[in-house]
């Protein structure tokens, strides 16, 4: 494959997703069912799109050029100016998100939104529970189990405590501190203040009426959100750097803030998932391979957080138990790790207790039986289909196409590509191993039909594995000319940054996640 069709592939598949968004009524799910609503663009307003995409795209390509300007220096850094450089581009993919948030004309689409969605108990309701329901921490997580009972299959009933004591805990900040309630009132941008002042004007007068550290906390909670969402690049660089060079884990990183679905979703709290399900994963792989209890029994505390926010995690234990057993028993035996069953059993009990230290902390200090909070999340979640049609076979067909809009058709063809050169460059090798153990755990979900509508959302979670595949297209600068031909040089890694930013900002100016605006 020349580096020409290669340019070719990532112009095509980028110009053709987004002429289906903006040149065509295809549904964009499955009629009847559930379908993502197109953002409306009037004949009078295309000035103002353009503009939109201008002041957007200056903040994107600024992002790119560090990005590739940190490929060319990170190679002969050391530890500290590596993460001086990753927390740059932490910043610069905070921007990025900040930017094509607001890029869309209408102030309801942008980020005027954002307080509407953590506000209203329709679209999330874990703010309306911290301040309206929770008299006290200790009697809420008492009676949570109680609550889960109730059997709602909406956002309440399929989530542990987590988050409500997320915006719990952004509350009570804003109440202690003055100071940095009236910096978070003095950063909210125009479009969340008139959206709040719209609802304000709405409760005024009422027990839910919206105060100055409603305002604050909401604004806080979206920050957070975001901040955790671009930094999930960090353990990305961190699993890819397991088996590739530094520049080669740079570029693959820089990748995740162009994720459109990412942007779209903000501020929901699916996009503090992948941040915690990469870390886990980096902290067990490594703890792992090198021996090290600290790190296993961290990755257990990570996920046991991640459970206590959502259990969409548990997918992530299925591949951290397969690249396990890939990096442990089934790659080639130059590469394989050579343990003892007890070096096994060690491993595996300082996760678990990790993992099981603050269940029973919290059973002995709260009351809460978290064991049957999940279970009742669980049944909640089943019950979903129940009252909400799906055809299984349709989504069988659009779940994938609707996973290819949802990373942006640039990163899905590079993660095709990585694909194909890392099995080409050995299908036994431990760098393998994503490839076979995260495409086996995706078509296990996939088949299962666990989702069934708005996979773009709920599988964000998973979308940093299609990043980390990506890898493998990238070319290594010391590598042996046979084993990359065709793999992706500095200028074609440039091309795929490009399109994909330019896909994701297509994207984010026409479809919306939220169906109540």
């Amino acid at each position: 494959m020349t580096g020409r069709r290669t340019a070719i592939g990532f112009t095509l598949v980028a110009a053709g997703s987004l002429a289906v968004l903006w040149l065509s009524n295809l549904p964009l799910g499955v009629p009847g069912e559930w379908e993502w609503d197109r953002i409306p663009v009037a004949r009078g307003e295309w000035i103002a799109v353009v503009l939109g995409w201008f002041a957007a795209g200056l903040v994107g390509a600024l992002y790119i050029a560090f990005a590739m300007l940190g490929a060319r220096r990170l190679d002969g850094a050391g530890r500290g100016q590596v993460a001086t450089w990753l927390a740059g581009l932490v910043l610069g993919g905070f921007a990025w998100l900040w930017a094509v948030q607001d890029s869309p004309t209408d102030p309801v689409y942008g980020l005027g939104k954002t307080g509407w969605v953590l506000y209203f108990r329709g679209t999330e309701g874990y703010f309306d529970q911290a301040r309206y329901a929770m008299r006290d921490v200790p009697s809420y997580l008492a009676d949570y189990e109680k609550l889960m009972a109730q059997g709602d299959v909406l956002h309440l009933g399929t989530h542990p405590p987590g988050l409500m004591l997320f915006h719990r805990a952004c509350l009570n900040v804003c109440a202690s501190s003055p100071a940095l309630r009236d910096l978070l009132l003095s950063t909210q941008p125009t479009s969340f203040r008139q959206a709040l002042d719209e609802t304000e004007g709405l409760n005024r007068g009422t027990p839910q009426a919206i105060t100055p550290e409603d305002r604050a906390a909401l604004w806080l909670a979206a920050l957070v959100t975001q901040a955790f969402a671009a930094a999930a690049l960090i353990p990305i660089y961190l699993l890819v750097r397991r088996d590739h060079s530094r520049a080669v884990a740079w570029l693959t990183a820089s990748l995740w803030p162009l994720v459109p679905a990412l942007a779209v979703f903000l501020p929901k709290s699916d996009a503090l998932l992948p941040f915690l399900a990469t870390l886990f994963l980096w902290l067990w792989l490594e703890g792992f391979r090198l021996g090290r209890l600290g790190y296993c029994a961290l990755a257990g505390v990570v996920f046991w957080l991640a459970m206590f926010v959502s259990l969409a995690i548990l997918p992530i234990a299925a591949a951290a138990f397969l690249l396990t057993l890939w990096e442990g028993v089934f790659c080639a035996k130059s590469e394989r790790l050579t343990l003892r069953p007890r070096d096994w059993a060690a491993r595996i009990g300082a996760a678990a207790l990790g993992w099981a230290i603050p269940i029973v902390a919290l059973a002995g200090l709260f009351k809460l039986n978290l064991l049957g909070v999940w279970s009742w999340n669980y049944r909640n979640h089943a019950g979903f289909y129940t009252q909400n049609v799906r055809t299984y076979w349709l989504w069988l067909l659009a779940n994938p196409i609707e996973l290819m809009f949802a990373l942006g058709a640039p990163l899905t063809l590079a993660a095709v590509l990585g694909i194909y050169f890392q099995l080409k460059n050995g299908w036994r090798r431990k760098a393998a191993g994503p490839v076979w153990c995260l495409s086996a755990v995706w078509a296990l979900l996939w088949l299962s039909g666990k989702n069934m509508g708005e996979a773009a959302r709920l599988w964000l979670i998973l979308m940093p594995w299609a990043v980390w595949l990506a890898a493998g297209c990238f070319k290594p600068r010391d590598a042996a000319p046979s084993l990359v031909d065709g793999r992706l040089s500095n200028r074609a890694a440039l091309l795929l940054l490009v399109c994909q930013l330019v896909v994701c900002l297509g994207t984010v100016t026409r479809v919306t996640g939220f169906r109540w605006i």
